[in-house]
C-alpha cells in the first residue's frame, strides 16, 4: 500500500518521531512517549482501519502508516516503494515481517481471490468440472493448464512453483 501522505513524511524528522514514539522491532508495537488526549504515555499508539486492516498513527493533524514509521524509525530513511507485510497480516509491524518492494512484487504476495470457490491460490474450478492451474507474473502467464481432477492440479502447482522458484507467485 502506498503512503497516506508523502508530503507529511518529508516534514517529520527522525528526532521528532523518536521524541514522540517508541518502537519495539521485536513486537512491532509503537508506544507513546508523550501522552496524547486519547492515549497516555506508554500506551499503544495508533488504531487499525477497519476497511483495510492497516494500523495508522496520528501525530498532530497527520496520519502515518505504522509500517512506514517502523522502517523510518529503524533505518533513519523513509522507504522508497511500498511496504509489504510478508505474512500478509497488515497489523503485524515487526521489522522481520516488513520489506520494501515494488508494486509488482507486492501484488505477488497476495492471498486467494474472493471469487475462487476452491480457496486455493492459482487454482480455479470451472463450471464444466475441470480444474485450471494458472500462474501469472503480472499479465504474463508463466504456467497455465487444465486438469480433470484437483489432485493433479495440486501436484502440478507444487512442481511449477518449485521450477519458477518462489511461493510469492
Amino acid at each position: 500500500m502506498a503512503s497516506i501522505n508523502t508530503k507529511a513524511e518529508k516534514e517529520l524528522s527522525l528526532r521528532d518521531l523518536r521524541r514522540r514514539l517508541f518502537y519495539d522491532p521485536d513486537t512491532g508495537f509503537f508506544a507513546r512517549v508523550l501522552g496524547s488526549h486519547r492515549v497516555g504515555a506508554g500506551g499503544v499508539a495508533g488504531s487499525v482501519i477497519k476497511s483495510n486492516g492497516y494500523r495508522v498513527i496520528r501525530m498532530g493533524q497527520r496520519r502515518y502508516l505504522a509500517a512506514r514509521l517502523a522502517w523510518f524509525y529503524t533505518h533513519g530513511v523513509w522507504p522508497v516503494g511500498e511496504m509489504d507485510h510478508i505474512n500478509r497480516n497488515r497489523d503485524d509491524n515487526r521489522l522481520c515481517n516488513l520489506r520494501v518492494v515494488t508494486r509488482k512484487e507486492n501484488c505477488k504476495n497476495s492471498g486467494v481471490r474472493g471469487h475462487n470457490r476452491l480457496r486455493l491460490k492459482h487454482i480455479t474450478k470451472h463450471h464444466s468440472g475441470s480444474v485450471q492451474l494458472a500462474i501469472f507474473d503480472g499479465k504474463t502467464a508463466l504456467f497455465r493448464k487444465n486438469f480433470r481432477c484437483l489432485g493433479l492440479a495440486l501436484k502440478a502447482r507444487a512442481d511449477a512453483l518449485a521450477a519458477i522458484g518462489g511461493s510469492h507467485f
